[in-house]
């Protein structure tokens, strides 16, 4: 898990870097000559910026909420064999009661 995360990093760094580098390099080129393509270019940057951007904050959401969803499976889990474990000591005092009473 802490691997996953640290690849999930990495790859977000080097798409971050990527994005700023192009920004850069289009930025560079506007200003020694602007061009209505690097004007488009410079939105289009954007764009994919913001939409990664939007697909990292869905992702995080989504581990969020399994990791949330698990906790809980997990906590019912516990829960069903604290049940069950009670359940089979009142049935076993139960049937040794009762064998008493046979006697």
């Amino acid at each position: 898990m802490i691997l996953d995360k640290l690849v999930k990093n990495e790859k977000d760094l080097l798409c971050d870097s990527a994005l700023i580098t192009l920004a850069e390099t289009v930025l560079e080129a506007r200003k020694k000559k602007p061009s209505s393509k690097l004007v488009e270019m410079s939105k289009c940057i954007s764009e994919i910026a913001f939409y990664v951007n939007d697909l990292r904050m869905q992702r995080d959401s989504y581990h969020l909420y399994m990791k949330a969803k698990d906790d809980k499976l997990y906590e019912a889990l516990q829960e069903l064999q604290k049940l069950k474990d009670e359940f089979y000591d009142y049935e076993d005092n139960t049937i040794e009661r009762g064998n008493l009473r046979e006697d």
